[in-house]
């Protein structure tokens, strides 16, 4: 069962300990230097809080007008209760995760959903450079085009960050079969982000 667990909710540890470090007010820095999204639509994501706690009374009033078995009421309480909690923490993840840059390395998140992590020497240069992208309330998911060019942005991406051809990437822990040409992402403060990174830059790749 304890194996079984995390193949059916493979993402609910992760969201319901981000809503926890969000009521405590605990951000995952992991002693790096913090860098947020531009925006996370957080009233579009309240909003579907609310209509799925007023579906959840409509249903329950419907259920006891029918008059069906307890266990059906129990059920639909249950479900609403659990995607309200799953959207709170989809919402808290985004800002106790923000993106990073260690000593070491450079990590971009997607709130839990993603983190890439790679290390200054893959960096052969990063530009503050503003591209259109479009996805659901403004997020885009992590997608990567024919061309190599990957994309994780909220409304428009701001940085574009270029990588080596032997540059060694991790996704979620593990490490991508081949690089990405580039990387292009949000970053509220793209302008500092980008100097941050050229400070930290290996010589050669600086210049």
């Amino acid at each position: 069962m304890r194996k079984l667990l995390p193949l059916l909710f493979p993402a609910e540890p992760r969201l319901f300990a981000a809503l926890g470090r969000w009521i405590a007010r605990r951000p995952d820095h992991r002693g790096g230097t913090a860098f947020d999204y531009p925006r996370t639509d957080t009233m579009l994501f309240w909003t579907i809080v609310v209509l799925c706690v007023v579906e959840g009374g409509a249903v329950e009033f419907v259920l006891a007008l029918l008059r069906v078995p307890i266990g059906w009421e129990v059920a639909s309480i249950v479900l609403h209760v659990y995607a309200v909690f799953w959207i709170l923490g989809m919402m808290a993840s985004f800002a106790v995760k923000p993106h990073l840059l260690t000593g070491d390395a450079i990590v971009v998140r997607d709130g839990v959903s993603t983190e890439l992590r790679f290390g200054y020497d893959t960096v052969r240069a990063a530009v503050v450079e503003r591209k259109r992208s479009e996805g659901f309330g403004g997020r885009t998911g992590l997608k990567v085009g024919k061309d190599g060019v990957a994309l994780l942005a909220y409304g428009d991406a701001t940085v574009r960050i270029d990588f080596h051809p032997d540059a060694l990437i991790s996704r979620n822990g593990q490490p991508l079969p081949s690089p990405y040409k580039s990387l292009r992402i949000s970053v509220a403060d793209a302008a500092r982000f980008v100097r941050t990174i050229h400070s930290r830059l290996p010589t050669m790749a600086a210049s």
